[in-house]
């Protein structure tokens, strides 16, 4: 028997600076659908989170913004840095055939990146549309792009619970 389970999926951006001149950091950006407040262990929680609380005490955490409702106008406001109705982003996810996507004309993390010389790679769930070329990861500032371009739901076997 299988069944449906909503996975956490995660939208990494890696970026790293090619330039010899200077030392700028290394930048990791870690984004998980579905984890609430007390779903980590750093916010003193009961769920054990060992490798995501070594991150987040080396390094910065982002704890006051706001996000949406679901995720695809959470990733567009932080890939932009707009909010979703400005991004026209509010009714929801992009679905797998739908012919929009995080608008073309906005720039995202990852494009201002690469102007001070970084190597900008996303891992993860993009649900930001994919219906044209214009719309890809690599064409929004990513060299390069693992995982899928929609929803994340995936079949486990009930044995494996």
């Amino acid at each position: 028997m299988w069944i449906a389970t909503k996975s956490v999926t995660l939208l990494l951006i890696f970026c790293t600076n090619v330039s010899c001149n200077d030392n700028p950091p290394n930048i990791v950006f870690i984004m998980m659908d579905d984890v609430g407040w007390n779903d980590v262990g750093y916010h003193n929680s009961s769920i054990s989170t060992p490798h995501m609380d070594t991150i987040a005490n080396d390094g910065v955490k982002l704890e006051s913004y706001y996000v949406g409702h679901v995720c695809t106008p959470t990733r567009g406001m932080f890939l932009t840095g707009k909010h979703m109705i400005n991004l026209r982003l509010y009714n929801g996810i992009i679905g797998g055939h739908d012919p929009k996507c995080l608008p073309v004309n906005e720039v995202t993390v990852a494009q201002k990146l690469r102007e001070y010389n970084y190597a900008t790679h996303a891992i993860g769930k993009w649900h930001l549309g994919y219906y044209k070329e214009e719309c890809l990861p690599i064409n929004r500032g990513f060299d390069t792009f693992f995982g899928k371009y929609y929803r994340s739901i995936e079949r486990i076997p009930q044995s494996m619970y």
